[in-house]
């Protein structure tokens, strides 16, 4: 029903493939790990290996980022050791 409801609010016309698309960007994020979510360290190496097989593995469908990346001079900058 959720899955059905957001489709319904879609802005503009959808082909079936953007409704396909769309359907599908909805049961990966229903179905991904979360914050919180507790992993132990063989899933964390399963999935950080699995991830360059992904298209678009930089974002999730909402457009958030997957991962950060921090120069050491930002982590020196975090704990005020510069």
């Amino acid at each position: 029903r959720d899955m059905l409801d957001r489709l319904a609010v879609r802005s503009g016309p959808a082909t079936g493939e953007i409704l396909i698309n769309d359907l599908l960007s909805m049961m990966a994020c229903k179905a991904a790990v979360k914050a919180g979510d507790p992993l132990d360290p063989a899933e964390i190496r399963s999935l950080l290996s699995k991830r360059h097989h992904v298209e678009r593995s930089t974002n999730c469908p909402h457009g958030r980022p997957t991962s950060l990346r921090f120069t050491l001079r930002d982590l020196e900058r975090q704990f005020k050791r510069v």
